[in-house]
């Protein structure tokens, strides 16, 4: 619960994070054949900036992380271990996925 009395669940936060988890699902594995030329090279860019604001917002999280010494209290000690440790990321040297 946020200091205000929200949770992820009141603030919307858990439903925006499960459809965009459903979105990239149904995108990923969805037939983009029938798309034009045109309508390929939009959803490209539409894709990027969803990107750089899902990134910026992955660095939010990590600095929110750090603020709160988050890897300090799970035992990880420092905030890279940390987000291998949370992430599954174990033996990845560049990166996750």
């Amino acid at each position: 619960m946020g200091s205000k009395g929200e949770t992820f669940d009141t603030c919307g936060i858990a439903e925006l994070a499960a459809a965009v988890a459903a979105l990239s699902e149904s995108v990923l594995h969805g037939n983009l054949t029938p798309f034009s030329d045109g309508e390929v090279v939009a959803l490209m860019q539409r894709l990027e900036t969803c990107k750089r604001r899902l990134s910026a917002l992955g660095s939010r999280l990590i600095i929110e992380a750090s603020n709160r010494s988050l890897p300090q209290a799970s035992g990880a000690g420092a905030v890279v271990p940390f987000l291998r440790q949370i992430l599954g990321c174990r033996g990845m040297t560049r990166r996750c996925g």
